[in-house]
């Protein structure tokens, strides 16, 4: 009696879910440390702790830029040493691509919550996204610009690591030749005769 008609095996079916499961669990844990120093980063710069330049003047989010962009290919080099992920190109875009749909849905929920605080509404948030006193619509494309680049570099950066890690030494596999062995040399036999 056959339970399941199948075309593949269940190992093969297994694997893939494998495989999903640890590139769901990958891109949760790259997405939480990134999200993390995205916050802290945030709250450093709401709180007055940015260098001060007055040679060009940036916006807020202009001085986060570089420090994002730190951060993600810190985090990504953390995540490819800590569980030895291998250099498989699709892979790390799994990987990337996953950790992207998570951080657009985090800051989705995040605007969602800072809208219905009233913090977007009556604060300097809003009044750049609807391009009120504070931004021209220049500054507020450059600003969209600058989070789109990030978001790029946030997905594609465990994958672009594979052309800074060096090739495996170990990749290659000798193969040593033996002529076989009878099994009368390998194991003697009591009362034989040599």
């Amino acid at each position: 009696m056959i339970l399941f008609e199948t075309t593949e095996s269940v190992v093969e079916i297994l694997y893939d879910v494998a495989l999903a499961i640890f590139i769901l669990r990958l891109a949760l844990i790259y997405f939480l440390l990134n999200f993390a120093s995205a916050l802290l980063l945030s709250y450093l710069s709401l709180a007055n702790y940015t260098p001060i330049t007055h040679l060009i003047t940036l916006s807020s989010s202009g001085i986060l830029i570089p420090f994002l962009l730190a951060s993600a290919t810190l985090w990504a080099r953390v995540l490819i040493v800590r569980y030895e992920i291998p250099r498989a190109g699709w892979f790390r875009l799994g990987i990337g691509a996953v950790a992207l749909v998570l951080m657009v849905l985090a800051e989705g929920v995040v605007g969602v919550v800072l809208y219905e605080e009233g913090w977007w509404r009556d604060g300097e948030v809003w009044e750049r996204l609807v391009g009120g006193a504070s931004g021209d619509g220049q500054e507020r494309r450059r600003e969209w610009i600058g989070l789109v680049g990030v978001l790029a570099w946030y997905a594609l950066m465990p994958w672009c690591l594979m052309f800074f890690e060096g090739v495996d030494e170990v990749s290659e596999v000798e193969v040593v030749k033996r002529e076989p062995v009878p099994v009368s040399e390998k194991m003697p036999v009591e009362g034989a005769k040599n």
